[in-house]
């Protein structure tokens, strides 16, 4: 079985937690959608999202250490998803899953990931090297053929008994981007000889442009607040480059994923 474990933000954080609670259920819909039921989610959280989609396999836990608001830096609000990973890793002991697999709580996943790892139980894990970008209300979709994992949060699956070193954490070691960071976790696994493979197909949706996503509004900040332009112009040309590359948004990746306009 996999668990998948989904930090959720508070609505403190947020600037609008209506439309943080509809792009988290339309990702737990979309975790839920697996085509295997081999599967359990688990979303921790302060508060429970507004939302009415409920589903037997998904877990709810509520935290109630301090919480970062929407003018937090970016490390204590990473501290605070940190902390949530690690409350959902203990919680998944009871289900003794085989892997584990972070969802962002605005990302979308492929519907047959959970068929997938039951079929492959001894594996190390898998890595999304492949993986789409989309931008919220968009009629096209980028596809992203390499480096996936770098960008997207939403992009390790790991044998859980390999977890164990991180799961025993004491909860005040559990700081910003040092608890399996998501660009961290394929090189930790390397480092301990027990390497992820490439999953064999596109594994996830980066959601962006919904004014929720908490790296790039702080990524343009800290660009322009070290007068680092060609940086920024490098990246906005970039995004660009992107819209010029994408593919129409078909049916079949919305129901693989269980993308809807919101």
């Amino acid at each position: 079985m996999i668990v998948f474990i989904v930090p959720l933000k508070s609505a403190l954080t947020s600037s609008n937690w209506h439309l943080v609670s509809q792009l988290f259920e339309r990702s737990i819909k979309s975790i839920c959608n697996q085509t295997s039921s081999d599967f359990k989610a688990i979303v921790v959280c302060h508060e429970l999202p507004d939302i009415t989609f409920q589903h037997p396999n998904v877990d709810y836990i509520q935290v109630d250490f301090p919480m970062p608001n929407s003018d937090s830096d970016l490390y204590i609000k990473e501290t605070d998803r940190s902390l949530k990973v690690w409350y959902g890793l203990n919680y998944a002991k009871k289900y003794q899953p085989s892997h584990v697999m972070i969802v962002d709580a605005d990302d979308l996943i492929n519907c047959n990931i959970a068929d997938f790892v039951s079929k492959h139980t001894e594996s190390n894990g898998w890595y999304v090297e492949k993986g789409y970008e989309y931008r919220e209300g968009s009629n096209s979709i980028y596809l992203m053929r390499s480096k996936f994992q770098d960008k997207c949060g939403t992009c390790n699956i790991v044998r859980y008994n390999l977890l164990d070193k991180y799961i025993n954490f004491d909860i005040s070691d559990v700081k910003g981007f040092q608890f399996l960071h998501h660009q961290s976790v394929l090189h930790l696994m390397n480092n301990n000889s027990t390497p992820l493979e490439k999953l064999p197909f596109e594994g996830a949706i980066y959601v962006i442009g919904h004014t929720e996503n908490m790296w790039l509004p702080a990524f343009k900040i800290n660009m322009l607040k070290q007068s680092k332009f060609k940086e920024l112009f490098l990246f906005r040309l970039r995004q660009i480059v992107k819209t010029l590359l994408s593919q129409k948004l078909t049916e079949t990746i919305r129901q693989t994923f269980g993308l809807y306009d919101l």
